[in-house]
């Protein structure tokens, strides 16, 4: 008899706490955009989102308005577009300055026959503005000069005029 009660005080006690916790369904809004993997990453900016499509060839980055739904693509001046380099797949806002940092990871430079992949972050300001020095690339020192080197081999003991 007391386990039945202790599984109908345990029942009750689980059901009340279930009751506390709710998850608002009904106003719940769908934004959709045709772009590849539109909605990777979301973030809150001011009264609306930011929201990133990475495999989109051009346009990955979007400023959405959550009040009518609607899209407009973020035009990123001074920047070429950058084809396959995953624009959008990290991003994060800056809550005291507003200003977005986005990232495109898999952008990949080529020095000589090698290629490397050192991807890029560019800083915009809170009005999606960015001078093309704002951009952040990791491990990137400009374009590799390629050197021709001379090797000597010297016998030990001899000298080199």
């Amino acid at each position: 008899m007391t386990w039945r009660l202790t599984i109908l005080t345990y029942v009750v006690f689980v059901s009340i706490q279930s009751h506390g916790f709710n998850i608002e369904t009904e106003k719940s809004k769908v934004i959709t955009e045709s772009a590849q993997w539109f909605g990777h990453t979301v973030l809150q900016h001011s009264s609306g989102i930011i929201v990133s499509a990475p495999l989109e060839k051009n346009r990955n980055l979007f400023k959405c308005s959550y009040t009518s739904g609607s899209c407009s693509p973020i035009n990123i001046d001074g920047i070429t577009p950058l084809e396959d380099s995953g624009m959008g797949l990290s991003m994060t806002i800056n809550p005291t300055t507003k200003e977005l940092l986005a990232c495109a990871p898999h952008l990949v430079h080529s020095c000589g026959k090698n290629m490397y992949l050192n991807g890029v972050c560019y800083k915009f300001d809170d009005s999606f503005r960015t001078p093309p020095s704002q951009n952040i690339t990791p491990g990137y020192q400009g374009k590799a000069a390629q050197v021709r080197a001379r090797v000597i081999f010297m016998k030990l003991g001899t000298t080199f005029h």
